[in-house]
């Protein structure tokens, strides 16, 4: 449970409890991502491993169909879909269970059947690509919008509109039912501050100071990649001399859009590596392009068209670099899944099931694993530096409600270079004198603490 992993499946384990999504336990994902996590561990947590396949999977579908859509062969459209979308998805910028992979799929797919003038189930998977990750919404739109408007098909728009609204509304009665459209409301509030808090010490404007974090040698292997495969795509249009609407034109111009909408949302959201994750997109539609155009070129070769295609998929994951977030053995990570982690045994060992909570950043393993009995008292279980002073605050205020506190090693104060520092630090300080003041603390042998109330205790 690498990066955010952790976290996702303390919320999925905490939903399975019986809680409402945004109100009892908190995370700034979107909520169908979360439902899918969910609904995969009520059957069994080696479902994450199944649904991560699955959408990988659901990707290299929308890929092949748009290879066909192209004209490549058979044959080209399975390397294309099931050889080159896995090297695609799973490459240095890639990490087991990040949040934008559902959406990549879903978003591929879409695509794919608008080429295909099947505009409302299209349209019905922008809505649910809206309620997966929102921030790749746009990237989606945009080349949705190219097509229509290239075909001239405003008929089209209208089921694509239709089927979104259909899809949207469903989404909606949902969160309605379970008490979380408010919440929800309230989290994409929330997530339009945080993605400018990270950048409060940051010189450049605002554009500059995202993209500068996002500086890493894949994302200039990607962008090239990216920009290579546009101008072969423009090549073999022009060639064809069939116009704006000619199949190569059609898929080359849902590249661009991609790239521009996913530059776009990055210019204004991105904060971390793993948001580089939103080219995955305009990767797979540039996959299914190259496919066919070596197709044409090498379809009497097929090794070396396999060649070929294995290096575009290398280059259009980031290159032959190193995983940026290094992932676990089969085995280990197997073994991780089945068992109970370690916050949770600990958090076990204190007595009969109460109410508990847990002060630490996004070093959490799935602490709410087997704590389906207990009761969250704060529902930001994860806390970091760059959070805003009366979110820190509302953690503070609902300590007392808790009989238990897990606290990590990750709760500290920090140094002021990282930034952050002048709201963070006087909180644990506040908070530290909140569980001085209420509970007994005992450090554990990997530094984090296990507090119990002093009653309790």
């Amino acid at each position: 449970m690498t990066l955010d992993r952790g976290i996702f499946v303390s919320v999925a384990e905490r939903l399975l409890a019986g809680d409402v999504l945004y109100r009892d336990v908190w995370d700034n994902k979107d909520p169908l991502f979360y439902y899918t996590i969910a609904l995969g561990r009520a059957v069994s947590p080696l479902m994450d491993i199944v649904l991560e396949m699955a959408w990988v999977a659901l990707t290299g579908v929308g890929v092949a169909l748009i290879a066909r859509f192209l004209g490549a062969r058979l044959r080209m459209c399975v390397v294309a879909g099931f050889v080159m979308t896995p090297l695609v998805l799973t490459g240095p910028l890639y990490f087991p269970g990040n949040s934008h992979l559902p959406a990549v799929a879903v978003a591929t797919l879409s695509v794919a059947l608008a080429l295909q003038e099947r505009y409302l189930p299209a349209g019905v998977l922008v809505a649910v690509t809206f309620f997966l990750k929102l921030v790749v919404t746009p990237a989606l739109i945009l080349p949705l919008v190219v097509i229509v408007a290239v075909r001239r098909q405003w008929r089209g728009l209208a089921w694509g509109a239709l089927g979104a609204l259909l899809g949207g509304g469903v989404m909606v009665a949902v969160l309605v039912v379970r008490q979380e459209l408010v919440p929800y409301l309230g989290m994409l509030s929330a997530n339009v501050g945080y993605s400018s808090s990270v950048l409060l010490n940051s010189s450049l404007p605002a554009p500059l100071a995202h993209f500068a974090r996002l500086r890493t040698p894949a994302y200039g292997i990607l962008a090239a990649a990216l920009i290579l495969t546009v101008v072969l795509g423009a090549v073999r249009w022009r060639r064809a001399r069939a116009g704006v609407t000619g199949v190569f034109s059609l898929v080359t111009l849902s590249v661009i859009a991609a790239v521009v909408a996913a530059t776009a949302v990055l210019a204004v959201t991105g904060l971390w590596v793993q948001h580089l994750l939103i080219y995955g997109f305009a990767a797979a539609l540039a996959a299914a392009l190259l496919a066919a155009l070596v197709d044409e070129r090498l379809g009497s070769r097929p090794l070396a068209s396999l060649a070929v295609l294995v290096v575009a998929a290398v280059l259009l994951a980031g290159g032959p670099l190193a995983a940026i977030y290094p992932t676990l053995p089969p085995d280990k990570a197997i073994r991780m899944l089945t068992s109970t982690p370690r916050e949770a045994q600990v958090i076990l060992q204190t007595g009969e099931p109460a109410s508990y909570a847990r002060l630490g950043s996004n070093d959490d393993r799935g602490h709410a694993v087997g704590l389906g009995a207990w009761h969250l008292a704060c529902p930001r279980f994860h806390q970091y530096r760059f959070d805003s002073q009366s979110s820190l605050d509302t953690v503070t205020r609902c300590l007392p409600k808790a009989d238990v506190v897990y606290v990590s090693t990750s709760f500290a104060p920090k140094t002021s270079s990282l930034g952050g520092s002048s709201v963070w630090n006087p909180w644990v300080a506040r908070t530290e004198q909140v569980l001085r003041a209420d509970f007994t603390c005992a450090a554990l042998d990997d530094g984090a603490r296990i507090c119990v109330r002093k009653e309790r205790s």
